[in-house]
């Protein structure tokens, strides 16, 4: 298949017209206040903490303690690994242990969510969408309700 025909002339042709009004327009200078907003930033770069430039232009010793940092938590989280001793592995299980429970949480979470799934999917979504907004309106109506008690306990006091 080639790529003659009328559909790439008229393509080449636009091009051409919006080549030639392009470069006919005038240049447009910067604003006033840029360059020396540049360069202030450039100045700052300059004069701010190490701990807030690129990680290769820290100081060795902060580059070996966050890499030493990383390995011991990926150590201590991930159930231990070769590159560590036995005890840094013991330590992990008692991590394990202790924050054993976020993985229940996880696991109850995700059987709520495949509930409300099930749901979804057995009853509908309209009616799913009517009860939410049911719901709404009656927590609306409840909350004002309370509200105003409130305001009328507050405004019926004697002072």
């Amino acid at each position: 298949m080639s790529n003659a025909g009328p559909d790439n002339d008229r393509h080449r042709q636009w091009e051409a017209l919006a080549d030639a009004e392009l470069k006919g327009l005038p240049l447009v200078p910067a604003p006033s206040g840029l360059l020396a907003g540049v360069m202030a930033q450039l100045r700052g770069r300059e004069h701010r903490p190490w701990w807030q430039g690129v990680w290769w232009e820290w100081p060795f010793q902060a580059k070996a303690a966050s890499v030493l940092l990383s390995l011991v938590l990926a150590g201590a989280f991930g159930g231990g690994n070769v590159l560590f001793e036995d005890r840094v592995i013991s330590y992990s299980d008692e991590v394990t242990a202790r924050f054993g429970f976020a993985a229940n949480l996880w696991t109850m979470l995700e059987s709520i969510t495949s509930a409300v799934v099930l749901v979804w999917n057995v009853l509908g979504q309209p009616w799913i969408l009517l009860a939410g907004a049911a719901v709404a309106l009656l927590s609306l109506a409840g909350l004002c309700f309370g509200l105003g008690v409130v305001f009328v306990r507050v405004a019926g006091r004697e002072t």
